[in-house]
């Protein structure tokens, strides 16, 4: 825990990737009514002012700022840690929330547009344009507004994923019942 802490100078991927843990810990403190000192709420709370912050105007989280590159997978990405904040009783914004997944949801949709970035090449590979689409999916499940039409093509295409992707989509088919297509996967 001393050395988790979310800087004001992250991108937004160090940003998520160390609030989870932060996440995390906080939320098994307080289950296990362990009082802990205010500094874990803290770096929740900047990480959830950073992320919101960079929310740029089609809704994705920019990679630095609101005119920063994105793409589906760091805006899923910062979206779970919103809502995790959030129901650690962080106050996220849920506008913030809605103009998210209008995002993620315009990606399954095929209505986005293409990635334009350092690292757009990395998008060309069918398996990352997948795992896209799975954390996509996951995060419109968690915030409940699944995209069932979009879970049901990626199980389709559920022998093109890769192992990490196929338990992501079984835990999105779990949490909405479909536990027998979940244990397929």
């Amino acid at each position: 825990e001393q050395q988790l802490h979310v800087y004001p100078y992250y991108c937004t991927e160090q940003v998520v990737s160390t609030a989870t843990p932060i996440l995390a810990l906080y939320r098994a403190q307080r289950q296990a009514g362990v009082v802990a000192n205010e500094r874990p709420r803290r770096d929740i709370t900047r990480a959830v002012e950073m992320l919101t912050r960079r929310q740029r105007a089609d809704g994705g989280i920019g990679y630095w700022s609101p005119n920063d590159w994105t793409s589906v997978w760091l805006s899923s990405y910062a979206g779970i840690v919103l809502l995790e904040a959030r129901e650690a009783g962080v106050p996220v914004d849920t506008i913030v929330l809605s103009r998210l997944a209008a995002f993620v949801s315009a990606e399954l949709r095929g209505e986005s547009k293409p990635v334009f970035s350092p690292v757009a090449s990395y998008y060309d590979r069918r398996e990352i344009r997948l795992r896209e689409r799975v954390a996509a999916v996951d995060f419109l499940s968690r915030l409940r507004r699944p995209e069932v039409a979009s879970e049901n093509e990626l199980l389709r295409s559920a022998s093109l994923l890769t192992l990490e992707d196929r338990a992501r989509l079984a835990e999105v088919l779990a949490r909405r019942g479909q536990m027998a297509e979940a244990r397929r996967l």
